[in-house]
């Protein structure tokens, strides 16, 4: 095969008799640059031959994002306002909280005025109505003169006395109804009942006798709602025999009286679940110190309690006792 000899600067080309090749003809334009583009490959969407984006940014693209940017600190500032808006407004209007000592001033002061045969509050009325007026100004008056001055606002000294106004207003309406007694023996016995699953609680976590499954399954059990309820009674601490030999004694002579306690059971309680409590109580006895076993009331069986079973007692718990007779 001859050629013909390269000219500089021409391609060089195959003779007239020079067989061909098959497929396409080659290109004889020269190779691009490296990193230019060549308008024959594809476009970013894949088209060939179409047109092509350039990567640099543009003037008309800098504007967009510098106006979406502004817009988005614009969006920001106002959101910032309405925080800001929303804690002053909250601020404003949540009330300061009233100073212990403020209180404590309030009831003292109340008291003096009362042991004074000072007209006191009438519960019968609101505690801004008239007949209050004289004497909430008095009261006032004589709690700014003994409370440090940074407590001693107007309108702070009487949201203290409005609030023990409710107190002592509250207080007189139940014993107006007779009220009074009852709630105080419920909240005697309901205190107890909280006393009680405390230290059976206590006693079963430092028990060493009963392994660590047992008190997984007894401690959820230990709380006020499983604990049977104690009322207190008072009765004579003389017996029949000294009953007898009264009419040795003066007329005269005071009755000594003690207080005990009339223990109400509960009978929805197991076998199994009444002498783990009888266990724990003796577990409690024993840490006692021997002032505060002089201090325990005398425990006296009573009738069964009236108290429902609560919800989602276990079986083992729950189950009735066994009649013997």
């Amino acid at each position: 095969m001859a050629f013909r000899t390269p000219v500089r600067g021409r391609p060089v080309s195959r003779i007239a008799n020079a067989p061909l090749s098959e497929g396409p003809p080659r290109s004889t334009a020269h190779p691009a640059p490296i990193g230019s583009t060549s308008p024959s490959t594809s476009n970013c969407n894949g088209s060939r031959n179409g047109p092509i984006l350039s990567d640099q940014p543009n003037e008309a693209n800098i504007r967009t994002l510098m106006n979406q940017q502004k817009s988005l600190q614009q969006s920001v500032a106002r959101l910032e306002k309405v925080a800001k808006d929303l804690t002053a407004e909250k601020t404003k209007h949540q009330k300061k909280q009233v100073p212990l000592d403020l209180s404590a001033a309030v009831r003292e002061g109340y008291h003096e005025m009362c042991e004074d045969d000072i007209p006191h509050w009438d519960f019968s009325v609101c505690f801004d109505h008239p007949n209050n007026k004289e004497v909430n100004r008095t009261l006032i008056k004589n709690v700014q003169a003994v409370v440090d001055e940074e407590i001693s606002n107007v309108a702070l000294v009487k949201r203290a006395a409005r609030t023990y106004f409710k107190t002592r207003k509250n207080r007189h309406r139940k014993v107006s109804s007779g009220k009074q007694a009852a709630t105080a023996a419920e909240c005697r016995q309901r205190q107890r009942r909280h006393n009680k699953a405390h230290a059976r609680k206590k006693a079963l976590r430092n028990s060493t006798t009963l392994d660590e499954a047992t008190k997984k399954r007894v401690e959820p059990l230990l709380t006020a709602e499983y604990m049977s309820s104690d009322e207190t009674a008072i009765e004579d601490s003389s017996d029949e025999s000294a009953r007898s030999d009264s009419s040795e004694r003066s007329t005269d002579e005071p009755k000594t009286k003690k207080k005990k306690l009339i223990k109400h059971t509960l009978s929805w309680r197991s076998r199994e679940m009444e002498e783990m409590v009888s266990s724990l109580d003796r577990k409690v006895s024993r840490r006692r110190t021997p002032r505060g076993k002089t201090m325990c009331l005398e425990v006296e069986v009573g009738r069964a309690s009236t108290r429902p079973r609560p919800d989602n007692v276990p079986e083992w718990a729950a189950e009735l006792f066994d009649n013997d007779n």
